[in-house]
């Protein structure tokens, strides 16, 4: 059995604050109202509130597709343009928050957080060998401290940002 992303308690919070948040605001039109002033009105606005509840919660608690712990992705596009073979680096996404790879010149490591469209990569960290391709590998962290989502697929991995584009593919194992 493949372990969660996030534990489940953390999900389930987050998915009934995003479910309270959206009731709320329909009940009192769109504008600032509290919690507990919701909850009041419930007895009366239950026949209503029903339909709406369920998609809120439907909504808000997706289940994101995970990423493979551990999985070696090779980057093979920044930006849309096809990376060189000398320039591909590795990604590896550990759990418990932490990544680690090998850019063009340098091996790095830093940390990761979120799911989807709320995921972060902070605290890029990496040796300092000297290389020629030192431009490409800069661009590359760069690229990295700037993700806010991310795209997990069976055998590809997207990361994107403000202005950036990451591909990665699914390195096979051996290579």
């Amino acid at each position: 059995m493949r372990r969660p992303w996030i534990p489940w308690w953390i999900l389930s919070w987050r998915c009934a604050k995003r479910a309270a948040f959206a009731l709320c605001l329909w009940w009192e039109g769109g504008g600032r109202t509290s919690l507990r002033r919701a909850i009041a009105t419930i007895p009366r606005r239950l026949p209503l509130a029903a339909p709406v509840l369920t998609l809120a919660l439907l909504s808000a608690c997706r289940e994101e597709t995970p990423i493979d712990p551990e999985t070696t992705w090779q980057l093979h596009s920044l930006n849309g343009a096809t990376v060189p073979d000398a320039g591909r680096a590795t990604l590896i996404i550990a759990e418990e928050g932490r990544l680690h790879g090998v850019a063009p010149c340098n091996n790095y490591g830093g940390s990761w957080t979120g799911v989807g469209q709320d995921f972060r990569i902070y605290g890029v960290f990496s040796t300092r060998k000297g290389c020629p391709d030192l431009p490409a590998e800069t661009a590359f962290f760069a690229a990295l401290n700037r993700v806010t989502t991310v795209d997990p697929g069976k055998d590809r991995l997207g990361l994107e940002g403000p202005g950036i584009r990451l591909g990665f593919a699914r390195l096979a194992t051996g290579e």
